[in-house]
């Protein structure tokens, strides 16, 4: 981790995620965005938190590569509250993209959008530089992406690079994101880097986003699932016996320590 920059974190399931709140993780992305060091961000949510079982390179991105792990799911924040090392709120991460990107454009730094469907990417876009005047795209690309693909890692980063970019959003889903960024970190030539999911179809209306109280009690995967049932019914279950397996760890006291 680059960061000199001392975040209050609670380990997670293996993973060191930010206790800031939302205001106070804004600002300390406002002032790494003026600095030349290079900043990771990813957005952590119980996906994360069962994804690192079967991905074993997911924790050491996670913890030693990312300057900054927020909470994206309430289920992260109710967990840190039971263990007495509560996280603010929840830090979600299509909020923070478009909090970024105008953060971006009152610094007049240049930003490229990596990933994604271009029939969501291509209308975000322009919701974002509608909303937010100054906002500087240099770059957008969706083509296809083969990490097991040198030839076609090496165009996209030869892409970014030609852009002369500052702010990269990575819209490939984790933990492709963040091997991404975490691996041509050196060679990108960014400032700033944020892995953000599926973000752009929330922000172009291609998939509906949960009304706020929804959000706030932590049912919002209940509207996302009701557009998307047959992706995300797996993946729910898996993160709920996740949960789970993480709950019986802190009951039970046993040698299961997801939380410290």
């Amino acid at each position: 981790m680059n960061s000199p920059d001392i975040i209050p974190t609670i380990s997670m399931g293996g993973i060191k995620v930010s206790r800031l709140g939302y205001k106070a993780t804004l600002s300390w992305i406002e002032q790494r965005l003026k600095s030349p060091i290079f900043t990771q961000v990813a957005t952590a949510n119980m996906d994360f938190l069962n994804l690192c079982r079967r991905h074993t390179d997911l924790p050491g991105i996670l913890n030693e590569q990312c300057d900054l792990v927020t909470a994206d799911g309430m289920p992260l924040v109710w967990l840190s509250w039971l263990v007495g090392k509560p996280i603010a709120e929840r830090v979600a991460g299509s909020d923070l993209l478009t909090e970024v990107v105008q953060l971006a454009a009152k610094q007049n730094l240049r930003v490229y959008f990596l990933g994604g469907d271009e029939r969501a990417t291509t209308p975000a876009i322009n919701v974002l530089q509608t909303r937010i005047p100054g906002l500087n795209v240099v770059g957008m690309n969706c083509d296809r992406f083969d990490e097991n693909n040198e030839t076609n890692m090496n165009a996209i980063v030869d892409d970014v690079r030609a852009s002369k970019t500052d702010v990269l959003f990575v819209a490939l889903g984790c933990p492709k994101q963040e091997r991404f960024i975490a691996k041509y970190r050196d060679v990108l030539g960014v400032r700033f880097a944020m892995g953000i999911g599926g973000s752009f179809d929330f922000i172009s209306g291609r998939r509906l986003r949960a009304p706020k109280w929804m959000q706030r009690t932590g049912l919002e995967w209940v509207c996302r699932m009701a557009q998307e049932p047959r992706r995300l019914a797996p993946r729910y279950l898996a993160n709920f016996v996740c949960l789970l397996r993480i709950l019986g760890g802190i009951i039970g006291g046993g040698t299961l320590k997801p939380l410290s």
